[in-house]
């Protein structure tokens, strides 16, 4: 194989096969075939990039759900309440992961990701900022912010804003150029007392966004818990 560009210059990959055919005075002729592999380069290249994002994907599915089954094991009070509380974060990963399967390109509308993810928590509660349709999300971002999402809604019902009748919850927005910032605002919910340890949620984001630059900043404010995500953004 070679490459070689054609007058226009555009690369070309060449597949060239000879022989030379000789007699009693020497070499009499020389015959081969030049054939233009250009296309199954391509394929082969795009087939070798599938096998590598793959390949990291598997490793980062694998973190992740070292990390669900070992904070989850911490905080269970039983095999019971492990089993339910392990259950929901994968069924959780698991609807996020089929996003990003059926998704197209290298980006995921964030609306699709909150609509799923707020499903199970009655989506009437939530107060959806209108510049969420407009953005994308990295593929390897999707399920650690799914995960994310349902681990803060899931406290909002147990001891937030949603474990009461008029507790609501705002999902804003924050964009620049370069990254985006998704806000999260309980309000109308009993007092909230400080937490002085990092919970399930932060812990996990830090290991899926590890190489993104993705992190969270969460605040228990008296009147309310508060957590900004912080996100590169997609491309389109």
């Amino acid at each position: 194989y070679r490459p070689a560009r054609t007058p226009e210059g555009k690369a070309r990959w060449l597949q060239v096969r000879g022989r030379v055919i000789k007699d009693a005075e020497g070499i009499s002729r020389v015959i081969g075939s030049t054939l233009d592999i250009t296309d199954r380069k391509a394929a082969e290249e795009r087939r070798d990039l599938v096998l590598r994002e793959l390949a990291h994907r598997s490793k980062n599915g694998i973190l992740v759900m070292m990390a669900i089954v070992s904070q989850t094991a911490r905080r269970a009070e039983s095999v019971h309440d492990f089993e339910s509380l392990l259950s929901a974060r994968l069924q959780a990963m698991a609807d996020s992961q089929d996003l990003v399967t059926k998704a197209t390109g290298d980006a995921l509308p964030l609306t699709d990701l909150v609509a799923r993810a707020l499903t199970p928590f009655d989506a009437a509660r939530f107060d959806l900022a209108s510049g969420l349709s407009d953005v994308l999300l990295p593929n390897d971002a999707v399920v650690a912010v799914a995960l994310l999402l349902h681990e803060m809604s899931t406290n909002a019902v147990k001891y937030g804003a949603l474990s009461t009748v008029a507790g609501r919850v705002a999902i804003g927005l924050e964009a620049t150029a370069g990254d985006v910032t998704v806000t999260w605002v309980e309000r109308g919910g009993p007092p909230v007392k400080p937490v002085t340890r990092r919970g399930f949620g932060t812990r996990l984001l830090d290991i899926s966004l590890r190489n993104n630059g993705g992190h969270v900043e969460s605040e228990f404010a008296p009147d309310g818990f508060r957590a900004r995500i912080h996100l590169p953004r997609g491309q389109g």
